[in-house]
């Protein structure tokens, strides 16, 4: 029986699902299904996972795809606490019965958002007028603090005179020990820490040769090399000019009031 005729049919067996994630870093592929479901050649693992309700959306109420998983899956670790989340797209099919390579593809987007509730974990798949909608448009603010993301193209500044590489000799969370770091004393903090696979992490603060990152790594171990950059505290006259010597390309407006979340508190 045609996958239609499953579809429609009040005595049609149960129908699976198949999700595939295709990500930056790897690709997952899991099903809803209570054993393991090989089909297109690739093997779908058996896990915890669901998702909300499809259904028909137009321009002036467009719609998101919600999936739950648990927290500590190996694709929620890569991808969901980068301080930048890498791209991760997801193909959702859907077969019956015990004819794998007789399925549909039932929505297919990127995942632009993650969350955490207690032990389950949730993303975000809209659909693809939904995502043009949340696409990246520049909306910079009216603020003290630059607008600039650390050397991005509108920033400018060169990446490379302000990078140090070193290896990993021990980790323990989000704590890690690298065996050089010449930068003094929290010259990293909102920076980053990237791996040669490109897993990044925001830097939180270094003492010597320690760094605390925002949360620790899930692809990286003890002797892999990674790349740890100086931060920016967004101001004018703090890092942007004595740290960068990129005044002339400052993205905020200094003379407008207000505190600097990058060095205050917002109590």
């Amino acid at each position: 029986m045609a996958y239609q005729d499953d579809e429609t049919s009040a005595s049609s067996s149960q129908p699976n699902e198949l999700y595939e994630f295709i990500g930056t870093y790897n690709t997952f592929r899991y099903t809803s299904s209570a054993k393991a479901i090989i089909s297109g050649g690739q093997t779908y693992l058996p896990i915890a996972i669901s998702r909300n309700r499809l259904k028909v959306s137009n321009q002036e109420n467009d719609y998101a795809l919600e999936i739950e998983l648990p927290f500590d899956n190996p694709l929620m670790r890569e991808y969901a606490y980068e301080n930048s989340p890498p791209t991760l797209s997801l193909n959702l099919y859907r077969f019956h019965g015990s004819n794998t390579e007789d399925r549909v593809l039932l929505w297919s987007g990127k995942v632009t958002g993650f969350s955490v509730q207690g032990t389950t974990g949730k993303l975000k798949v809209p659909s693809a007028f939904g995502f043009v909608l949340e696409g990246s448009v520049p909306n910079p603010r009216y603020q003290g603090p630059c607008n600039h993301f650390l050397y991005d193209e509108r920033c400018g500044v060169d990446p490379v005179p302000h990078s140090h590489s070193a290896t990993i000799v021990s980790m323990n969370g989000n704590d890690i020990e690298l065996d050089t770091l010449p930068f003094p004393s929290n010259e990293a903090a909102a920076g980053l820490v990237i791996s040669a696979s490109g897993e990044a992490r925001l830097v939180i603060s270094n003492v010597g040769t320690s760094v605390t990152m925002s949360y620790g790594f899930a692809g990286v171990g003890i002797g892999d090399t990674v790349t740890i950059r100086k931060g920016c505290d967004h101001s004018l006259n703090g890092h942007c000019k004595n740290r960068f010597s990129n005044g002339a390309r400052f993205g905020g407006f200094p003379l407008v009031p207000g505190r600097n979340p990058f060095t205050s508190s917002l109590e």
